[in-house]
Protein backbone atom coordinates (compact mmCIF):
# COMPACT_ATOMS: atom_id res chain seq x y z
CA UNK A 1 0.00 0.00 0.00
CA UNK A 2 1.57 3.52 -1.28
CA UNK A 3 1.10 5.99 1.35
CA UNK A 4 1.56 9.48 1.39
CA UNK A 5 1.29 12.82 4.23
CA UNK A 6 0.48 15.90 2.73
CA UNK A 7 1.48 18.70 4.56
CA UNK A 8 -0.26 21.92 4.01
CA UNK A 9 1.21 24.77 5.99
CA UNK A 10 5.18 22.92 6.90
CA UNK A 11 5.81 26.38 8.68
CA UNK A 12 9.26 25.27 10.39
CA UNK A 13 8.53 21.55 10.06
CA UNK A 14 7.29 20.55 13.11
CA UNK A 15 4.35 18.75 11.28
CA UNK A 16 6.68 16.45 9.64
CA UNK A 17 8.71 15.53 12.59
CA UNK A 18 5.46 15.00 14.58
CA UNK A 19 4.57 12.56 11.68
CA UNK A 20 7.88 10.78 11.93
CA UNK A 21 7.42 10.88 15.63
CA UNK A 22 3.89 8.78 15.00
CA UNK A 23 4.48 6.48 12.46
CA UNK A 24 8.21 5.31 14.27
CA UNK A 25 9.69 2.81 11.84
CA UNK A 26 7.04 2.68 9.47
CA UNK A 27 8.00 6.09 8.63
CA UNK A 28 9.95 4.13 5.96
CA UNK A 29 7.20 3.64 4.13
CA UNK A 30 6.10 7.06 3.55
CA UNK A 31 6.28 9.93 1.12
CA UNK A 32 5.68 13.64 2.44
CA UNK A 33 4.98 16.59 0.91
CA UNK A 34 5.15 19.66 3.08
CA UNK A 35 4.53 22.87 1.53
CA UNK A 36 5.35 26.42 2.27
CA UNK A 37 4.71 29.93 1.35
CA UNK A 38 6.03 32.34 3.50
CA UNK A 39 9.81 32.16 2.36
CA UNK A 40 11.42 32.78 5.69
CA UNK A 41 9.59 30.23 6.90
CA UNK A 42 10.12 27.89 4.04
CA UNK A 43 14.01 28.30 4.86
CA UNK A 44 13.68 27.07 8.26
CA UNK A 45 11.60 24.23 7.06
CA UNK A 46 14.56 23.26 4.31
CA UNK A 47 16.93 23.35 7.07
CA UNK A 48 14.71 21.78 9.53
CA UNK A 49 13.77 18.71 7.60
CA UNK A 50 17.48 17.72 5.96
CA UNK A 51 17.77 15.58 9.17
CA UNK A 52 14.39 14.23 8.27
CA UNK A 53 14.84 13.09 5.04
CA UNK A 54 16.52 9.85 5.93
CA UNK A 55 13.70 8.92 7.60
CA UNK A 56 11.21 8.63 5.01
CA UNK A 57 10.62 6.88 1.36
CA UNK A 58 10.53 10.16 0.05
CA UNK A 59 10.27 13.96 1.75
CA UNK A 60 9.65 16.79 -0.79
CA UNK A 61 9.78 20.34 0.24
CA UNK A 62 7.83 23.03 -1.85
CA UNK A 63 7.66 26.49 -1.76
CA UNK A 64 4.46 27.86 -2.61
CA UNK A 65 1.10 28.42 -1.00
CA UNK A 66 -2.36 26.11 -1.92
CA UNK A 67 -5.15 27.43 -3.87
CA UNK A 68 -7.72 26.73 -5.70
CA UNK A 69 -7.84 29.46 -8.39
CA UNK A 70 -4.40 30.54 -10.32
CA UNK A 71 -3.91 33.93 -10.25
CA UNK A 72 -6.49 35.64 -8.05
CA UNK A 73 -4.67 35.26 -4.95
CA UNK A 74 -3.19 37.96 -3.29
CA UNK A 75 -0.24 36.78 -0.35
CA UNK A 76 1.14 39.05 2.28
CA UNK A 77 4.17 37.78 4.49
CA UNK A 78 4.61 39.45 7.43
CA UNK A 79 8.55 40.24 8.08
CA UNK A 80 10.08 41.21 11.13
CA UNK A 81 14.30 40.62 11.65
CA UNK A 82 14.44 37.91 14.76
CA UNK A 83 11.72 35.96 13.73
CA UNK A 84 10.93 33.35 10.99
CA UNK A 85 7.77 35.29 9.23
CA UNK A 86 4.47 34.19 9.01
CA UNK A 87 1.89 34.34 5.76
CA UNK A 88 -1.05 34.79 5.07
CA UNK A 89 -3.83 35.57 2.06
CA UNK A 90 -5.81 37.44 4.67
CA UNK A 91 -4.51 40.83 4.91
CA UNK A 92 -6.32 41.05 8.51
CA UNK A 93 -4.10 38.47 9.60
CA UNK A 94 -1.10 40.27 8.97
CA UNK A 95 -2.32 43.60 10.10
CA UNK A 96 -3.20 42.07 13.30
CA UNK A 97 0.42 40.17 13.26
CA UNK A 98 1.88 43.38 12.59
CA UNK A 99 0.27 45.13 15.24
CA UNK A 100 1.19 42.43 17.68
CA UNK A 101 4.68 42.05 16.69
CA UNK A 102 5.62 45.36 15.53
CA UNK A 103 6.47 43.57 11.82
CA UNK A 104 5.81 44.93 8.82
CA UNK A 105 3.33 42.98 5.87
CA UNK A 106 4.50 42.85 2.13
CA UNK A 107 2.21 41.94 -0.52
CA UNK A 108 4.66 39.09 -2.31
CA UNK A 109 4.35 37.00 -5.27
CA UNK A 110 4.66 32.92 -4.16
CA UNK A 111 3.87 30.09 -6.73
CA UNK A 112 0.41 28.60 -6.11
CA UNK A 113 -0.81 24.95 -6.26
CA UNK A 114 -4.02 24.45 -6.89
CA UNK A 115 -4.75 21.81 -4.01
CA UNK A 116 -7.61 19.62 -5.88
CA UNK A 117 -5.48 18.90 -9.05
CA UNK A 118 -2.37 18.21 -7.01
CA UNK A 119 -4.98 15.84 -4.38
CA UNK A 120 -6.77 13.91 -7.63
CA UNK A 121 -2.90 13.34 -8.44
CA UNK A 122 -1.75 12.04 -5.68
CA UNK A 123 -4.92 9.40 -5.78
CA UNK A 124 -3.89 7.93 -8.48
CA UNK A 125 -0.53 7.13 -7.32
CA UNK A 126 -1.43 6.34 -3.41
CA UNK A 127 -3.69 4.11 -1.53
CA UNK A 128 -3.64 6.67 1.26
CA UNK A 129 -3.12 10.44 1.44
CA UNK A 130 -3.35 11.66 4.82
CA UNK A 131 -3.57 15.95 4.61
CA UNK A 132 -2.67 18.40 7.56
CA UNK A 133 -3.73 21.95 6.89
CA UNK A 134 -2.45 24.52 8.50
CA UNK A 135 -2.88 27.62 6.51
CA UNK A 136 -3.46 30.69 8.52
CA UNK A 137 -6.70 31.25 7.17
CA UNK A 138 -6.93 29.81 3.44
CA UNK A 139 -8.58 26.80 5.06
CA UNK A 140 -11.89 28.56 3.93
CA UNK A 141 -11.28 28.83 0.43
CA UNK A 142 -9.25 25.65 0.44
CA UNK A 143 -11.06 23.03 2.09
CA UNK A 144 -14.50 23.47 0.18
CA UNK A 145 -12.77 22.60 -3.22
CA UNK A 146 -11.32 19.38 -1.72
CA UNK A 147 -14.24 17.98 0.20
CA UNK A 148 -15.43 18.46 -3.78
CA UNK A 149 -12.54 16.31 -5.06
CA UNK A 150 -11.48 13.93 -2.13
CA UNK A 151 -11.90 10.28 -2.03
CA UNK A 152 -12.84 9.03 2.15
CA UNK A 153 -11.52 6.02 1.42
CA UNK A 154 -7.74 7.14 0.49
CA UNK A 155 -8.38 10.07 3.29
CA UNK A 156 -10.84 9.12 5.69
CA UNK A 157 -9.18 11.88 8.38
CA UNK A 158 -7.56 15.57 7.82
CA UNK A 159 -5.77 17.28 10.65
CA UNK A 160 -5.90 20.68 10.33
CA UNK A 161 -6.45 24.19 12.48
CA UNK A 162 -9.24 26.56 11.42
CA UNK A 163 -8.25 30.27 12.48
CA UNK A 164 -12.25 31.83 12.26
CA UNK A 165 -10.87 34.09 14.92
CA UNK A 166 -7.31 35.06 13.81
CA UNK A 167 -8.88 35.85 10.64
CA UNK A 168 -12.35 37.31 11.47
CA UNK A 169 -14.21 35.05 10.04
CA UNK A 170 -17.71 33.76 11.71
CA UNK A 171 -17.55 30.45 13.39
CA UNK A 172 -20.48 29.45 11.88
CA UNK A 173 -18.33 28.61 8.68
CA UNK A 174 -15.90 26.52 10.40
CA UNK A 175 -19.09 24.64 12.11
CA UNK A 176 -20.23 23.96 8.29
CA UNK A 177 -16.84 22.67 6.85
CA UNK A 178 -16.98 20.65 9.68
CA UNK A 179 -20.54 19.13 8.86
CA UNK A 180 -19.54 19.07 4.73
CA UNK A 181 -16.27 17.11 5.56
CA UNK A 182 -18.49 14.75 8.00
CA UNK A 183 -21.61 14.29 5.26
CA UNK A 184 -18.56 12.96 3.45
CA UNK A 185 -17.27 10.36 5.89
CA UNK A 186 -13.98 12.25 6.56
CA UNK A 187 -12.88 12.82 10.26
CA UNK A 188 -12.01 16.09 11.33
CA UNK A 189 -9.32 16.16 13.87
CA UNK A 190 -7.57 19.54 15.73
CA UNK A 191 -3.50 19.56 14.30
CA UNK A 192 -2.85 21.06 17.59
CA UNK A 193 -3.97 18.12 20.09
CA UNK A 194 -0.75 16.05 18.28
CA UNK A 195 2.11 17.93 18.76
Amino acid sequence: MRSIFLDLGGHHGESVSCWRRMLGIRAREWDVISIEADSNAYSVLNKNCQGLMQHFNRLTLLHACVSTQFGIRTFYEHSRNDVAGSSTANIHKAKEWNARFGGTTKEVNVTEIDISCLYVDLSKQYDLIVVKIDIEGGEYEVLPKLIDVIDPGRTPIIYGEFHDRKVGISTNCTEKIKMDLKSNQIRWKEWNAMK
